[in-house]
């Protein structure tokens, strides 16, 4: 019975046009999905920073030297030294956490919490 019913469904499309059909229907699957999954996925965050001249000339050297944008390899940079002391950072929260009487994951919250702040000097007040 099913069988009849697609037959005749499809006795007047064309190979060509139920192939761009099915791929018609993947891809509005797949834009569906990918919307779903950036919904849920946060805006990553902006830093401003300063550098003294001397080593702005050298990052500029640098990115040039590696073909990358200034903003890149800060970005890079950045990134590598924070997991290459991921634990001592670590270690160092659950420190202050503990002199403070927290948890380190009431810290982390609150850290958090300060950061939202639109205005005021942030990081500069421990909780």
């Amino acid at each position: 019975m099913l069988y009849a019913t697609l037959t005749q469904q499809l006795s007047g499309i064309t190979t060509g046009k139920l192939l761009a059909r099915m791929l018609e229907d993947d891809l509005n699957t797949l834009r569906n999905d990918c919307s779903m999954a950036i919904d849920r996925v946060p805006e990553a965050p902006r830093v401003m920073i300063t550098l003294p001249i001397w080593h702005y000339r050298y990052l500029l050297k640098w990115a040039f030297a590696k073909k990358q944008s200034k903003a890149g390899m800060i970005q890079n940079v950045v990134q590598a030294r924070i997991e290459a002391n991921q634990a001592q950072i670590d270690e160092m929260i659950a420190g202050i956490a503990e002199a403070s009487g927290m948890t380190a994951e009431e810290l982390e919250q609150e850290i958090y919490r300060e950061d939202a702040k639109p205005t005021g000097k942030k990081g500069s007040d421990r909780p």
